[in-house]
C-alpha cells in the first residue's frame, strides 16, 4: 500500500480487503489525492462504495476531523466532479442522504464560514440528491 489505486476496481478490492482495519483503511484513503479520486472514479461510481467512504470518514474521532476536514472537503469534492456521481446519488434513501448530511454538516463545522467549497458540496448533493443542509 504505497500509493493510490488506479481504477475503481482496485480501489474497491482494496477498500474491502482493509475494511476491517481502521488504520489501514485510513492510510490507504489519505493516500487518495483529489486528482486519484478524478483518476478512480472517472467511469465508475457506485452508491455503496461512496457511502462505505462517507460513512469511514463520519466514524472517525474529533481529531481527525481537526486535522483532516480539509482533505475531506477536498474528496467529496472532487467526487462530485466525476461523470457517474449523479446516477449514484439519484436514488438514495433517507438513510442514505442523512449519511451524507451529518458527514457534510460535521465537516462544515471545521470549515471557516466563508469556505466556498463547503457551499459548493452542500449546493451539489441538494441539487443531485434534494439534500437541505
Amino acid at each position: 500500500m504505497e500509493s493510490a489505486p488506479t481504477n475503481f476496481y482496485s480501489f474497491e478490492r482494496n477498500f474491502k480487503a482493509f475494511k476491517s482495519d481502521n488504520a489501514k483503511l485510513k492510510k490507504y484513503l489519505l493516500l487518495i489525492t483529489p486528482d486519484h479520486v478524478k483518476q478512480i472514479f472517472k467511469s465508475d461510481l457506485e452508491a455503496d462504495s461512496m457511502l462505505n467512504i462517507f460513512k469511514f470518514f463520519l466514524d472517525q474521532d474529533d481529531s481527525f476531523f481537526d486535522e483532516y476536514h480539509v482533505y475531506m472537503l477536498s474528496f467529496i469534492h472532487a467526487l462530485q466532479s466525476v461523470k457517474p456521481f449523479d446516477l449514484a446519488c439519484e436514488f438514495l434513501m433517507d438513510d442514505e442522504t442523512d449519511i451524507i448530511k451529518n458527514l457534510v454538516s460535521k465537516i462544515d463545522t471545521q470549515s471557516g464560514k466563508d469556505d466556498s467549497m463547503i457551499k459548493a458540496v452542500k449546493d451539489r448533493f441538494q441539487k443531485v440528491s434534494g439534500i437541505e443542509f
